[in-house]
């Protein structure tokens, strides 16, 4: 990005020089040249702070899920084997839960539940969400052990997976 005093005083100069060396080149900038530069200067901080807005937009952004999202089996598997992005994320429940209550608290939330079952003493789920405003879809596997939950997320955005991990999370400790 360019900062317009440091714009204004390297073409001062730059004007300086040119003044210099004027007797031995004639090619500076006119007034009408400097002033479409000038503006173009401009368009490129309008257009680079747009992008910050929009970055910063889904930075901020929640989650709010589509309610009764519905993938088949083989659209799940495939976006499982096929997702450009994956996020693991560990975090502690408050309390202990059994694996009902974990579908049950996914479903309240719009969670979609893929999968689940018990292995032993860990609790296994295979879910997933989409979110409304994004059209994002999230996949996730957790495995809770006592109160100690292992997530692994998978989709096409990075900064949406965050904050499906994060949503997720909430969903689970409140």
């Amino acid at each position: 990005m360019i900062n317009l005093n440091e714009f204004f005083t390297k073409n001062e100069e730059e004007e300086e020089e040119e003044e210099e060396d004027s007797s031995t080149d004639s090619s500076s900038f006119s007034e009408e040249e400097l002033l479409d530069q000038i503006q173009q200067n401009v368009n490129d901080l309008d257009i680079n702070q747009q992008n910050q807005n929009q970055q910063n937009s889904q930075e901020e952004q929640e989650i709010e899920l589509v309610p009764k999202f519905n993938l088949e089996p083989s659209e799940f598997q495939n976006k499982w084997m096929n997702s450009s992005h994956n996020l693991n994320f560990d975090f502690e429940l408050d309390e202990e839960l059994d694996k009902e209550s974990f579908e049950e608290i996914l479903k309240e939330n719009n969670f979609q539940v893929m999968a689940s079952g018990l292995i032993q003493s860990t609790i296994k789920i295979f879910c997933y969400g989409k979110d409304i405003s994004s059209n994002q879809i999230g996949l996730f596997q957790l495995l809770i052990t006592g109160v100690n939950v292992k997530l692994n997320a998978k989709g096409t955005n990075p900064q949406f997976l965050k904050l499906f991990a994060e949503y997720i999370a909430t969903v689970l400790t409140e």
